[in-house]
């Protein structure tokens, strides 16, 4: 059987002989067609005699068209331009073909006679000459409609900084901007004398339109160390901008943080740089680049006869542990907080309190190869002096600890460690009781809040339990989210996957130094869906089962600090004894730790 389909017949019917002709003008000589563009009444147009239904849709009249189902013809032989203020404006195709050189011309001419603020320009209009003219003008919004613009005539737009767009098929896009670096025109750049930059703009935008700057102006990368970036990727990037800025024929100050001191020091070393200075952010503090390398050099002469000296990981730890514990006195300075907190204090002053004492033994063993980071909790301090359990009440005080990567095959020690000089420190005695904790153990011989003030994660020993601390932590993170008043979310998806992600963050925030940091900060930025988050999480956990609560004892610590002390010539003249080891910070928990874990993946609906 043969089918035929037959066409549909519209019906057909005149633009001048609609009920709307009153709002049109239709031209038809040429001569009229360009006093019109001249005198500016015509900005742009379309080529076109009629639409069918089925036709591209380039207007409100083709809908109406395509809506009642007819044929609308625009022009013909009689009426070759009809013309709108308010609705579009069309061009007969054989008129245009046959003066398209007079109406281009007109167009130019215009285009030198007047000052708009914006020109939409059609493929048919569109010239090399044109463009030179229009681009010239200041402050001025393009729109290019359906042209084809070449690398060329894209980077001519873009060296004026013009506001232009580009439209195909209905789709706008820019292709140019008047703001020239991070919302900031040249104007606004030549008037600065310094200019604050966050590091994510820094990272993605042109850094070379930073040359309308001033000559010697600062330039400060703000938050450095954004979420879900690792240390060397953000000073990897803000090396290679400050060598492509280094060319250009101005002198800037640059600031940055630094968080790893190790890390910055193997990116920039062997760089030099003519027309920058680097001022480092650290500490909260900032220093000239001149400054923090000395700063740097007595921080070498501690741990030199470390790295010159043969020994295992866990050795190199005991040695530097050593050094840090014993280094003085805990003493604060209530004056100026400061003096006691920050390296460049306390290196040369007789202050020093937990924060200088976690920040000295991160900065030394990354520095003979052992990685660590800082680790903020919460202790009471209610009992130091004693206590009774009925009665003391909780006196929360801020401390500062460290995670320790630890990998020694000679004394087979592999894993994630909790150190705590502060509480080692005795001149009298070498003490070693919270040299490598673990985490199962911080908690109830050393006074944690785990579950309301850090990341409990680490507090686990099978995957049941791993299971509902993250159940845990995520709905902590949901009834957050629930009652942030700034960002509200409408889909469920979307405020869950947020739950997920900030949650994996500020878990391997807690783990920096481990070595799989790495792995699993790409990994999450990988996760699309729910299941990609789940398998995640499953990874992790599993990993991290791996990794932690493997018990440390005295026998090998004190195995290790012998070792030290003889391959370095040096002597113990404080002589420990097993009692001695055990004479601190055992005191039982007085109090029950508030846990509130009754929450599984399948009640995650019910919190939101």
């Amino acid at each position: 059987m043969d089918i035929k389909i037959e066409p549909i017949n519209f019906p057909e019917k005149n633009l001048w002989e609609t009920n709307i002709k009153d709002n049109y003008q239709f031209i038809n000589t040429i001569d009229e067609v360009v006093k019109l563009i001249k005198e500016n009444n015509l900005t742009h147009f379309e080529i076109k005699d009629k639409f069918t239904p089925g036709d591209k849709i380039t207007n409100i009249l083709d809908q109406s068209a395509l809506k009642s189902q007819f044929i609308l013809r625009y022009t013909d032989e009689e009426h070759n331009l009809a013309i709108s203020r308010k609705f579009v404006n069309i061009m007969n195709p054989n008129f245009f073909k046959q003066h398209e050189s007079e109406i281009k011309q007109a167009f130019i001419e215009q285009a030198k006679q007047y000052n708009k603020r914006s020109y939409s320009i059609n493929k048919e209009i569109f010239s090399d000459e044109l463009l030179d003219i229009l681009i010239d003008k200041e402050d001025v919004i393009l729109y290019f409609e359906d042209v084809e613009l070449t690398d060329e005539h894209i980077k001519k737009i873009q060296d004026k900084f013009l506001n232009a767009y580009i439209r195909h098929d209905g789709i706008s896009k820019q292709i140019s901007s008047m703001y020239v670096y991070y919302g900031y025109t040249k104007e606004f750049l030549a008037s600065k004398d310094n200019i604050l930059i966050p590091f994510d703009e820094f990272a993605k935008n042109n850094n070379l339109n930073l040359r309308f700057l001033k000559d010697n102006a600062v330039i400060d990368i703000s938050n450095a160390f954004s979420d879900l970036r690792s240390d060397e990727e953000q000073l990897t990037t803000i090396r290679d901008e400050l060598i492509k800025l280094d060319s250009l024929n101005k002198y800037f100050t640059i600031k940055f943080n630094v968080e790893n001191r190790n890390t910055f020091n193997k990116l920039f070393q062997n760089h030099k740089f003519n027309n920058i200075s680097l001022v480092i952010k650290n500490d909260l503090y900032e220093y000239d680049y001149l400054e923090y390398l000395a700063e740097e050099e007595k921080l070498n002469k501690l741990v030199k006869d470390i790295i010159d000296k043969n020994l295992s990981p866990f050795e190199k730890f005991i040695a530097v542990y050593n050094i840090v514990k014993n280094i003085k006195p805990y003493r604060e300075n209530y004056d100026d907080l400061s003096q006691s907190r920050y390296l460049r204090f306390i290196l040369d002053n007789e202050y020093i309190v937990c924060v200088g004492y976690a920040k000295l033994l991160v900065e030394l063993l990354n520095k003979v190869g052992i990685k660590s980071n800082e680790y903020g909790v919460q202790t009471d301090i209610s009992y130091d002096e004693g206590f009774t359990i009925s009665e003391t009440p909780v006196e929360l005080a801020g401390h500062a600890r460290v995670i320790i990567n630890m990998d020694d095959d000679k004394y087979n020690i592999h894993g994630l460690y909790i150190s705590d000089p502060t509480w080692d420190n005795e001149m009298k005695k070498n003490y070693f009781n919270n040299a490598l904790l673990t985490f199962d153990k911080m908690q109830v011989n050393n006074r944690m809040f785990a579950y309301n003030i850090h990341t409990p994660i680490l507090d686990i020993h099978n995957f049941n339990e791993y299971n509902e601390q993250i159940n845990f932590l995520l709905k902590r993170k949901l009834d957050d989210l629930n009652k942030n008043k700034y960002k509200k979310y409408n889909d469920f998806k979307e405020k869950l996957y947020n739950a997920y992600k900030e949650t994996a963050n500020s878990i391997l925030k807690t783990i920096k130094c481990d070595l799989k940091y790495d792995y699993f900060l790409k990994k999450i930025k990988q996760c699309l869906d729910e299941q990609d988050y789940i398998d995640f999480y499953t990874e992790l956990g599993h990993y991290l089962l791996t990794r932690i609560n493997k018990n440390v004892s005295e026998k090998e610590i004190f195995e290790a600090n012998k070792e030290v002390l003889a391959i370095m010539n040096l002597q113990d003249n404080s002589k420990e004894t097993k009692e001695d080891y055990y004479s601190r910070d055992i005191k039982q928990f007085p109090y029950e730790l508030p846990v509130d874990n009754n929450f599984s993946l399948e009640d995650r609906n019910k919190s939101l």
